[in-house]
């Protein structure tokens, strides 16, 4: 029990819900006994008894037609005076022809690349990877493109190296452009 409470005291989103629920009972044990019940009833009876309260126009009528236009200033204001994320010119770079296959993929938050798919260079079909090795121990893969009817390229390595050899083309061709 203790390991996985030190396994969840860890975690960052764990951590953090188990620290809210100990100050939300010492919370509630200071109020109790502390005698602030009392003081907080009456609070929320006179809350109450103003919301529902009548002058010309209902207080609670008038607390929504103030909360909706303040909420629309805000997101307004915040819309207007939030930074703008300005786009690396890098990242409209999500497609080219290496070692013969054409290859598409895109950008996660980090500036990784991820979904990297081939497609034939001739007519565009998405091609993937066989295992043409007649070895276990020796890889080779071939793309072969079913619409083309043709062999679009083959590889004396694995599928991971090469998806790993297209990464670091990628990334050595956005440092050097």
């Amino acid at each position: 029990m203790a390991g996985l409470f030190k396994k969840l005291w860890h975690d960052p989103v764990w951590s953090k819900i188990i620290s809210a629920a100990i100050l939300g009972l010492a919370g509630a044990f200071y109020i109790y006994f502390g005698g602030w019940w009392s003081s907080i009833r009456r609070m929320g009876s006179s809350l109450a008894a103003f919301a529902w309260a009548s002058t010309e126009i209902p207080n609670w009528l008038l607390a929504v037609l103030i909360t909706c236009p303040a909420l629309v200033i805000g997101t307004a204001g915040y819309a207007f005076l939030a930074p703008t994320k300005i786009l690396a010119p890098w990242l409209s770079y999500t497609s080219d022809v290496i070692l013969g296959i054409k290859w598409r993929w895109r950008y996660g938050d980090k500036g990784l690349i991820y979904e990297l798919w081939a497609y034939c260079p001739a007519c565009d079909l998405q091609i993937y990877a066989h295992n043409a090795s007649a070895y276990h121990v020796v890889d080779r893969i071939v793309y072969y493109c079913e619409d083309c009817q043709k062999k679009v390229a083959e590889f004396e390595m694995s599928e991971g190296a090469l998806t790993n050899l297209i990464e670091r083309t990628i990334q050595k061709k956005i440092r050097t452009s």
